[in-house]
């Protein structure tokens, strides 16, 4: 959970064009998400399970440190106990969120809810985006979540859509 903390205290989101992105796979999910080279990159998903039936996660940062991610590869494909799992890991950092209504997705054949809001962020305003998708190939939810520093969200926007769209099941 430091990762996740450090990531947002630190964090807000940069703009990378799509031909400098790295596959990140995540291989207990058989899930993978494409983010620019130039971010910063801590990944915790190598053959780990964690707590609560995590197999693990994945933190980025923008090169600007305007955007922080997280991939997330849970247990159970159930939106809600993963809302509940990640509000308790980020509500010492996160203050004041308010999400807009849920919408379904499909993100490359798994379905789910995608949704953004905004918050205030070590003082800062933030606009938050996540998305809670599964099953994956392995039967797991998958969670996505960005903190953008709002001044900064017309920078990474594209790059934040093209990030959550690269989301898709291993093809073996």
């Amino acid at each position: 959970m430091r990762r996740v903390i450090l990531a947002f205290t630190i964090a807000t989101l940069l703009g990378v064009s799509a031909a400098g992105a790295n596959v990140h796979v995540n291989a207990t999910g058989q899930v993978s998400l494409d983010i620019p080279s130039s971010w910063k990159v801590t990944d915790s998903t190598k053959g780990k399970t964690q707590k609560g039936g995590s197999s693990g996660m994945l933190v980025a940062q923008s090169k600007d440190d305007a955007v922080g991610l997280i991939f997330w590869v849970v247990g159970k494909a159930d939106a809600k106990q993963a809302i509940k799992f990640l509000d308790n890991a980020l509500r010492d950092k996160i203050k004041d969120a308010k999400w807009d209504k849920a919408q379904d997705a499909n993100i490359n054949g798994m379905k789910g809810i995608r949704n953004g809001g905004t918050a205030t962020i070590d003082g800062k305003e933030a606009v938050l985006m996540l998305a809670i998708v599964g099953p994956t190939p392995t039967k797991k939810g998958v969670i996505v979540f960005a903190a953008v520093e709002k001044a900064k969200l017309a920078t990474h926007k594209t790059e934040l859509g093209n990030i959550f769209d690269s989301l898709q099941p291993v093809k073996k």
